[in-house]
């Protein structure tokens, strides 16, 4: 792609990546990560004329979730049945098959901003989908820019003193 000066490269990152949640650290760690790299990778490549997005997907109606696919630990702390753990654990349960996602249509936008990434802009650096990945991110930098106000004094008071 280097020596062409084209092309793009998708990465798959998840809503999980804007947060992490009980149960679900190695899940969202892995997530961030990709974003992350994402986001370097894009720059690193730009001069190339190489479009670099990751692909955040909330849930979508796949087999990701079925009884044969997740991963369960053989072994359980019964601490955790009754806290957040737990009961992240049985919402997945009953998500299972009821994820507002459609693959098609998912697949479908993804085929399409890939198709027609040319020009100046290229591909996004991120292509979210579905609204519950939409919800997840904007309630994400919501709660951060709140976060960044409310503490902002604090924040700026760890700089250097001008003039000092």
């Amino acid at each position: 792609m280097r020596s062409q000066r084209s092309g793009r490269i998708a990465l798959f990152g998840s809503s999980g990546s804007w947060g992490g949640g009980a149960g679900a650290g190695i899940y969202c760690a892995t997530k961030w990560a990709v974003s992350g790299l994402a986001e370097s990778l894009r720059c690193d490549v730009a001069d190339f004329g190489i479009g670099v997005c990751v692909v955040e997907p909330g849930y979508f109606r796949t087999g990701f979730l079925n009884a044969g696919a997740r991963v369960r630990t053989q072994r359980r702390i019964d601490d955790y049945e009754g806290s957040s753990v737990g009961v992240t654990r049985a919402m997945l349960d009953q998500y299972d098959e009821a994820q507002p996602g459609d693959l098609g249509k998912g697949a479908r936008l993804i085929v399409d901003v890939f198709s027609s990434g040319e020009g100046k802009e290229g591909v996004p650096l991120r292509l979210v989908l579905g609204s519950d990945a939409r919800a997840v991110i904007e309630g994400k930098c919501r709660s951060t820019l709140e976060y960044l106000e409310r503490e902002k004094e604090g924040i700026d008071g760890t700089d250097y003193e001008v003039g000092k």
